[in-house]
């Protein structure tokens, strides 16, 4: 893990974000890039021909936004960290895309505000696009982790499908923090197998990387993320990591909705790598 991502709006799920971010860098000695997006009229931006007079608050909020990066790029450094900033006008999902790619990025890290009470809160649309988009891991949190020493983390999949290069950033991860890996199949009613076939498709699977610490477990539950969440509360889990893909027709891995619905609902971090 060389280079972390942080897209940030500032807002309290954006400091978590780049909280946890920090720390993880100082652990994995990785760059850090922070990337805060502004919705800048075209015809206002700096590569305009000839652009007027920026309107006082949008000059107050670019100002804001640039004291706030070098604060943050001040915290960070502070730590002996590698820092980048970028601010950029435009607020598209594209921005986000192209510098993964351009800066490659190892690890993306995002905030999202979840749900509470009887309303339902979606996940922000660049926060979903990026679940869905991108081949780099993405950890999203909803509330800053108590211990920032991921110790337990729970690998929620069917084992159906070959789904080990992603697979494989999961445990660079995990191995950083010296973590116990519990592989996890939810075995629900409308798709129910015996104990012995689902337990042995997990044991193959670990025989791939020898030497690791790893449990295997089968929950029954009525959905996955009921039976991931259930599972991950009785056996004091830390972080929450999946590898996922649409598909049409039976479902051989957890969709990009579960992953959404799970960083949306759960009060764990949830690692998710895209299988492209």
């Amino acid at each position: 893990m060389k280079n972390i991502l942080v897209p940030t709006d500032f807002s309290k799920y954006g400091k978590i974000a780049e909280s946890t971010a920090i720390s993880i860098a100082e652990k994995a000695k990785a760059n850090l890039d922070f990337l805060h997006l502004m919705d800048i009229p075209k015809y206002l931006s700096q590569s305009a021909t000839a652009k007027p007079e920026l309107p006082e608050e949008l000059k107050i909020a670019i100002g804001a936004a640039h004291q706030y990066m070098n604060d943050l790029n001040h915290n960070a450094t502070q730590k002996g960290l590698t820092v980048k900033t970028f601010i950029s006008e435009n607020a598209s999902f594209d921005v986000i895309k192209n510098h993964i790619v351009q800066h490659n990025i190892d690890l993306i890290i995002m905030g999202s505000h979840g749900a509470s009470g009887f309303k339902e809160a979606f996940l922000g649309s660049n926060t979903q696009k990026v679940l869905r988009s991108v081949s780099a891991p993405v950890l999203v949190l909803k509330e800053e982790p108590k211990i920032m020493n991921f110790t337990n983390i729970v690998f929620a999949s069917t084992f159906k499908e070959d789904v080990h290069n992603a697979f494989e950033k999961i445990l660079s991860f995990a191995n950083l923090y010296g973590a116990k890996i519990h592989l996890l199949f939810v075995n629900m009613p409308y798709n129910f197998e015996e104990t012995a076939n689902s337990n042995d498709r997990m044991l193959k699977f670990a025989a791939h990387y020898p030497g690791n610490n790893f449990t295997t477990n089968i929950f029954n539950a009525f959905d996955e993320e009921s039976g991931i969440l259930k599972f991950s509360a009785l056996n004091n889990i830390d972080l929450i990591a999946l590898t996922t893909h649409g598909k049409s027709g039976f479902i051989q891995m957890l969709s990009p909705s579960v992953t959404e619905s799970l960083a949306n609902h759960s009060s764990l971090p949830v690692l998710s790598v895209n299988v492209k």
